[in-house]
């Protein structure tokens, strides 16, 4: 499996990667849009606070990984959050997650950043626990309340 960042031909079967993503993640059909996807995908690739690498098998994208800088509204820190993280079904072998997240931390480290978080969007919430808790992350509790408004 090689990390590296996407080339721009490979736009649709990155774009494919996402709908995978977003079943495994439980994201529902009426809140995935491809537009935003696509917006997602430039923006990542281009802002210096931003990162986004795809893992491939030969030339076929088996996997995705993408995430910010955000400065912590309490810690002094400069924070790397992983964003989203996601590789099919058959390369989603911790020691393939492990080299998604390596790529990520050599980017934070490169930036001066002291501790990498990771979340997740969807409904499928404990998607990556176990492995993000095999790869050395410590759970933070927190709560996050969202309304929906009409």
């Amino acid at each position: 499996m090689i990390i590296r960042p996407m080339e721009t031909n490979e736009i649709d079967s990155v774009v494919n990667l996402f709908n995978y993503y977003k079943d495994d993640a439980l994201i529902a059909e009426e809140r995935f849009d491809e537009n935003k996807v696509l917006k997602t995908i430039r923006e990542y690739n281009i802002r210096p606070n931003l990162f986004f690498r795809v893992a491939y098998n030969g030339l076929r994208p088996v996997g995705l990984i993408g995430g910010f800088l955000s400065d912590d509204p309490v810690e002094d820190e400069l924070a790397a959050t992983i964003q989203f993280n996601y590789l099919i079904p058959e390369f989603a072998q911790i020691e393939n997650y492990g080299q998604l997240i390596k790529e990520f931390q050599h980017w934070a480290e490169s930036l001066k950043v002291s501790q990498i978080r990771a979340i997740d969007i969807g409904k499928n919430i404990d998607r990556l626990k176990d492995v993000y808790e095999d790869l050395g992350f410590d759970p933070i509790r927190i709560s996050i309340m969202n309304k929906e408004l009409a």
